[in-house]
């Protein structure tokens, strides 16, 4: 399941205009500080190896008591940990960017695609507005652990992000694709309302043109 940890229950905090404004500008998710907590857990949890490490060590050349069968020489191998640990932090980081498409839709629009979106993948809504979304898909069967989906529309963009949950009773790095399928799947369901819209709107001014 690409789990390792267990987080607490679900506290998936309420996003404010301020946030919104903020996220739009810096194009990065707001999470709230347990969330961050469990977000980067998996960093802390790689830092465990090089900790133990030192812990032997210092049992080993202060202190008589140390059992083990590796020498420090051995032991110290541990300590590549440090790098896997920074490469994790980074990797974690880039992932609450905000995928930005240049898309122009309007409120309904928007609406319809968030509501079939959710339909079809199983969003459970959070929040939303005319110009915001944030909603998380619970664990299933698909190997997942389940994401949080946050959304924001612009005049003319539309800015996405989709994580694994924070929130989850189980924290995971990996998603198994599901991620990118809740991104693909709401802006290809945006892209068709606005092809929609736009069939509606030149069939009606054929009608009209005829009429004339």
């Amino acid at each position: 399941m690409g789990c390792y940890s267990i987080a607490n229950v679900y506290s998936m905090s309420r996003i404010t205009k301020k946030d919104i404004k903020l996220m739009s500008k810096t194009r990065r998710i707001k999470l709230n500080k347990e969330e961050l907590f469990w977000h980067y857990s998996v960093v802390l949890f790689i830092l465990m190896v090089p900790i133990f490490v030192t812990l032997h060590i210092i049992q080993y050349y202060f202190f008589d008591n140390y059992d083990g069968v590796r020498s420090p020489s051995e032991l110290a191998i541990g300590y590549w940990f440090i790098l896997l640990a920074i490469l994790i932090y980074y990797i974690q980081k880039s992932r609450l960017k905000m995928k930005c498409y240049n898309i122009k839709t309007t409120e309904e629009m928007f609406k319809r695609a968030i509501e079939k979106t959710a339909a079809e993948l199983n969003w459970l809504i959070e929040q939303q507005d005319k110009n915001f979304v944030r909603a998380h898909r619970n664990w299933d069967w698909s190997s997942s652990w389940g994401e949080l989906i946050t959304i924001i529309r612009e005049e003319d963009k539309i800015l996405i992000n989709s994580i694994c949950d924070p929130n989850a009773i189980f924290i995971s790095v990996i998603s198994y694709g599901h991620n990118k399928k809740n991104v693909k799947t709401f802006i290809e369901n945006l892209k068709k309302e606005i092809r929609t819209h736009a069939q509606i709107q030149d069939s009606y001014d054929t009608t009209k043109n005829i009429d004339h």
